[in-house]
């Protein structure tokens, strides 16, 4: 498995590529539309096809300021195997490496606050959370 980061209109290319290759929900809900024109920047996981990505918003969601990491998605086929936490964890990773002292997450299912629990304690005391997923539908 390959490990790479992205940046710019690739962000936005390959987040279309998932959602139109797959058609699945997830993939707009959490890396489709605005939310992936605000990103600077990805983490991809890619094997001979794309495994996942977790995309980084320097300045946030609609103009919040705060860094973001706005979507962690992962290819149905590839679900359940870790994949979503190693991205979530490189992200983070990413972001300090970036100079951020805070990164705020937004969860929007209850996956992906099953995801953030996952990380160590160390990870955790840099992630500003904001619990949606009472919001949306469980995938």
């Amino acid at each position: 498995m390959r490990t790479e980061v992205i940046g710019g209109d690739d962000v936005v290319r390959i987040a279309n590529d998932i959602i139109v290759a797959t058609e699945d929900a997830l993939a707009i809900i959490v890396i489709g539309g605005e939310r992936s024109v605000v990103c600077d920047e990805a983490i991809v996981f890619a094997d001979d096809a794309l495994i996942g990505m977790a995309t980084i918003a320097q300045k946030g969601e609609s103009g919040s300021g705060e860094p973001t990491i706005v979507g962690v998605y992962v290819r149905p086929a590839d679900r359940k195997r870790g994949y979503g936490t190693l991205l979530l964890e490189a992200a983070v990773r990413r972001c300090r490496e970036r100079g951020f002292e805070r990164v705020r997450i937004d969860t929007l299912t209850k996956g992906g606050k099953k995801i953030v629990r996952k990380l160590s304690p160390e990870l955790l005391a840099h992630i500003d959370l904001h619990d949606q997923s009472d919001f949306l539908p469980s995938f």
